[in-house]
């Protein structure tokens, strides 16, 4: 377990339990007072309860309490073939919590470029790609709409995700996804959308003339002192066969990075590691818990390097997400989408989260910015157990918080149904 001060300043997917069986396994913690490990005897026996039912092998929690210190713990293995013990620098792939810092470095290049804003359209950007001969659809196509899912452009993972042989790179897929008919028009309804994180990548780096690790390194990274954080496989010193403990880039700490797994045919099977440049800007970060929860910390506070104003843009709701099960925790309340988070509304406080998932990982992250100041990443090794993730994320935060907690929202089993990134 490790606790440091640190000076400075969600998707319909499976349950099998859900929230019935992490309160019947977990019960209620006890209160976490300020500056107290939440890592307690409870906490430790419903984490260990929810690894054996969605077979996880392991996971890394951080959390930021209100003073703005970071408590992390490492449970289970990041290796099972032989068995590796998880710790608190264990490496994960993000997901789709990725696109919180793709929005977040989209904000601070629109601060420091006078020339665009959220409003620009991607025709601008990227005439080459965003052409069209409807002169009344195109300008709609904007920053925004990209990034808060409402461009109206489909969404399918599976043309590009198990590419091997070939790199798929961004531009690729945004050229393919480009020509293929929009089924909605921009700005009005939400659909889940990972190409359009990877447009807006592509136009950053077009922009700069910098690659998008290098723009999250000089940009988030550095500043934040995220020194386990890395953009892609190759930049965490990997290859889709070995990660070697130590090897990092120029400013990198780098621990091992976790083996991802999926549970088929009765047992756990490792999943080769994601190597695909098209996933880019969506889902394709490394990290550990504690460092991403450097970044959370920096939104709960709304500190640099983003701007008042970045901040402002990338926690106001946008548009109406359809799906409850984007917040199964307050099914009652409106569920809406900013840029790269989920937004709702719990016991009077707004909550900010996001889950992801990708080739053999889980991640989930919860915060608050109000009057109860908290926020909880969860990053694990097992792609089908983000639900399980959810549960306990939720159960945690609610007791870090302090926010009252008299009755749950029990959110009813459904079938396995897969949602990648």
């Amino acid at each position: 377990m490790r606790t440091e001060q640190l000076f400075g300043e969600l998707v319909p997917v499976v349950l099998v339990w859900g929230w019935t069986f992490i309160i019947m396994s977990c019960g209620f913690f006890a209160y976490v007072h300020a500056h107290d490990s939440p890592f307690h005897q409870e906490f430790d026996a419903c984490v260990s309860a929810t690894l054996e039912e969605w077979r996880i092998p392991g996971l890394s929690v951080a959390v930021v309490d209100k003073d703005g210190i970071i408590h992390s713990k490492a449970y289970g293995y990041s290796h099972l073939y032989p068995p590796v013990a998880a710790d608190t620098s264990t490496l994960y792939y993000l997901g789709s919590l990725t696109k919180s810092l793709t929005a977040a470095l989209t904000a601070i290049v629109i601060d420091e470029t006078p020339s665009i804003s959220w409003d620009t359209a991607m025709s601008k950007l990227l005439p080459d790609i965003f052409t069209t001969e409807d002169d009344q659809i195109t300008p709609l196509i904007t920053i925004e709409s990209l990034l808060s899912h409402s461009s109206g452009l489909p969404s399918h993972e599976s043309y590009y995700l198990d590419r091997e042989i070939t790199p798929f790179l961004p531009h690729h897929l945004v050229q393919e996804v480009w020509h293929w008919p929009l089924h909605h028009r921009p700005g009005q309804v939400f659909q889940y959308c990972n190409a359009g994180y990877v447009a807006v990548t592509l136009a950053l780096e077009r922009l700069t003339g910098s690659s998008y690790a290098e723009l999250l390194d000089s940009k988030l990274f550095r500043p934040l002192g995220m020194k386990s954080s890395h953009a892609s496989l190759q930049a965490a010193g990997c290859d889709l066969s070995s990660c070697v403990r130590g090897a990092s880039s120029q400013h990198a700490e780098t621990g091992l990075l976790a083996r991802g797994y999926r549970w088929l045919f009765g047992q756990l099977l490792p999943v080769r590691w994601v190597n695909e440049p098209a996933v880019s800007g969506a889902g394709a970060i490394i990290a550990t818990a504690s460092d991403y929860a450097r970044f959370v910390r920096s939104m709960m506070f709304r500190a640099n390097p983003i701007s008042p104003s970045g901040h402002l843009n990338l926690t106001a709701p946008r548009i109406t997400v359809s799906e409850s099960a984007w917040a199964p925790w307050n099914p009652l309340s409106t569920v809406k989408y900013a840029l790269g988070w989920v937004v709702t509304r719990y016991r009077n406080e707004t909550v900010y989260s996001h889950v992801g998932s990708i080739n053999g990982f889980s991640s989930v992250v919860l915060f608050t910015s109000g009057h109860s100041p908290v926020a909880v990443v969860i990053l694990s090794n097992n792609q089908q157990g983000r639900n399980g993730l959810r549960c306990l994320a939720f159960r945690l935060f609610l007791e870090v918080s302090g926010i009252a907690q008299e009755s749950y929202a029990t959110y009813e089993p459904k079938e396995h149904e897969e949602f990648c990134i």
